[in-house]
């Protein structure tokens, strides 16, 4: 999807960035913006990037990218000697017939939270870049 719309109105996102300019450029032309205020914020660094190496934003980042697959089964133990195995068995047993009704849910919220990550990935390459 190459467009996406706003205020009823469909804008193409490949000729977006492209149209900003020229509106900025128009308005430095006009007086309406001040080369030097629009310099100093372009200096600035956005909040959510605010250390983007080594920061909480960071951490929070690869986080979610480490656990967007929420299909992944986890393994199940216990900690009771001596009917631990049977609760293992009985879990496992639980699983396979719950995963096949959830699992197709699953799967879909899985490929969402992955796209997710991805946008939200390229977004933050595109402020840093801006």
């Amino acid at each position: 999807m190459n467009t996406f719309i706003f205020k009823d109105k469909e804008i193409a996102a490949l000729g977006l960035k492209e149209k900003i300019k020229e509106r900025v450029s128009e308005k430095i032309e006009k007086g309406v913006y001040n080369p030097e205020e629009i310099g100093n914020v372009s200096k600035r660094k956005l909040d959510i990037l605010l250390d983007l190496e080594i920061g909480d934003s960071f951490r929070r980042f690869h986080y979610l990218y480490g656990n967007w697959d929420i299909t992944k089964e986890f393994q199940i133990t216990s900690h009771r000697p001596i009917i631990g195995p049977f609760i293992v068995l009985v879990k496992k047993f639980v699983r396979f017939f719950v995963r096949i009704y959830s699992k197709p849910i699953f799967q879909k919220q899985a490929g969402f939270n992955r796209d997710l990550i991805l946008l939200n990935k390229e977004n933050l390459k595109e402020l840093k870049d801006l």
